[in-house]
């Protein structure tokens, strides 16, 4: 990995988040007010440790939490801690993780089914 005094590149950065590049200027043209990683005199963009944590903040949000855009900005700009989830964010967990037993018990009752068939 290529350092300039503790900066890195936006290569860098997006092999160490696991992302495109192109994502990261998304995200940086998205969130102008969380990820704004300082230039070098040709343009470069230049990543401390502090912007990738905001960024990782963000993919977590985005990818894993299933937040769009929209509710991300929302969240960060809000200042809510990140093991907060909002109640509305809760009760689709909820949903999804009964809805989701129902199909399994389905399932094994189909199944059952079929082996007593046999």
């Amino acid at each position: 990995m290529k350092e300039n005094r503790g900066l890195l590149r936006i290569g860098d950065v997006a092999e160490i988040i696991k992302m495109p590049i192109h994502t990261l200027r998304y995200w940086e043209s998205m969130f102008p007010e969380i990820v704004s990683p300082c230039r070098s005199r040709g343009g470069q963009r230049r990543y401390s440790e502090k912007d990738i944590g905001k960024i990782l903040k963000i993919k977590r949000l985005l990818k894993k939490e299933g937040y769009s855009i929209a509710g991300a900005k929302r969240l960060l700009k809000n200042g809510e801690r990140e093991d907060e989830l909002p109640l509305s964010y809760r009760r689709r967990v909820v949903k999804w993780s009964h809805s989701a037993q129902e199909v399994t018990v389905l399932m094994r009752e189909r199944l059952s089914n079929e082996i007593d068939q046999v």
